[in-house]
């Protein structure tokens, strides 16, 4: 399945929005996003966003192109029905507050329905995903002179040197994203744990509810036909665990899907990774079809 997000923003930008998608040998696209803000937004995140306008002009693009665009779960009923029909489904991952404000407007105006893929242990204990606790302690201890203290801290942890060798912004954007593919949960809440008490930076109890959906926010969006996936309980890489941790993952995510939605129970690979043991416990728990 071809995801578009990123080739649509590299069209759009050289004006060439209008050129025909060119499919791999399937009627279906799977379109993933993952956080939506204005350029102008007050609040900033690690996960880079996209533009409303440019999500609309997408869709827009895919509605002229003889594509349904609807959820996942929808897409593949459809195409049960009718193997030749052009087919977008949209999804979001990790569940971010922009998807409310900004892209369930747009898809409500177009009557269009997608799929959130939610992280059960974040929704259930109101916990901001690593990643984003992460760029808030780094981010702060830019501003407030401490990045000496934080590549010290680094170094610590890594066992070995590390320094600030590209743009501070994107270096640390990378360490965060290798930290956050290669720990477990237990790891990764001693981290923040240790960033945040050595470095006197106290990650806000509201940051959730500032960058997150809300169970309302959730339930209403389901009410209006949207779908609600699994992401995992603690959005781990899965290949790094053993049988019984990855087997927790899995059916715990479901058990959460199944509380907020009733329909075709779908599933996201937390960093798009996966092998034939993890396909195979998705498969075994419930779920009816997985991406990537």
């Amino acid at each position: 399945m071809l995801r578009l997000s990123r080739v649509l923003l590299i069209l759009d930008r050289v004006k060439l929005l209008d050129l025909a998608i060119k499919l791999k040998s399937s009627n279906l696209v799977v379109i993933a996003y993952h956080n939506v803000s204005p350029h102008d937004s007050h609040v900033q995140t690690f996960e880079e966003p996209i533009t409303p306008a440019l999500i609309e002009k997408q869709i827009l693009f895919l509605l002229r192109s003889g594509y349904i665009v609807t959820s996942l779960g929808d897409a593949l009923s459809t195409l049960a029905e009718s193997s030749r029909q052009k087919v977008a489904a949209i999804t979001f991952d990790d569940g971010y507050k922009g998807v409310y404000e900004y892209a369930y407007p747009i898809l409500r105006k177009h009557h269009i329905k997608a799929t959130l893929y939610l992280t059960a242990g974040f929704v259930r204990h109101r916990v901001t995903p690593w990643w984003e606790q992460l760029h808030y302690i780094t981010s702060r201890a830019e501003k407030e002179g401490k990045l000496h203290e934080l590549t010290r801290l680094i170094s610590q942890i890594r066992g070995s040197s590390w320094r600030l060798h590209e743009t501070q912004a994107s270096c640390l954007k990378s360490w965060i994203e290798g930290v956050v593919r290669a720990m477990d949960v237990h790891e990764l809440k001693d981290l923040v744990n240790t960033l945040s008490e050595t470095l006197g930076i106290k990650v806000p109890e509201d940051l959730y509810s500032t960058v997150m959906l809300d169970l309302n926010e959730i339930k209403e969006m389901v009410e209006h036909g949207f779908e609600v996936g699994g992401h995992g309980l603690w959005h781990v890489n899965l290949s790094t665990l053993n049988n019984d941790r990855l087997t927790e993952e899995v059916k715990e995510s479901l058990d959460l899907v199944k509380t907020l939605y009733k329909g075709v129970y779908t599933f996201a690979y937390p960093f798009g990774i996966c092998n034939d043991s993890i396909i195979e416990v998705v498969k075994s728990s419930g779920f009816k079809a997985a991406v990537t």
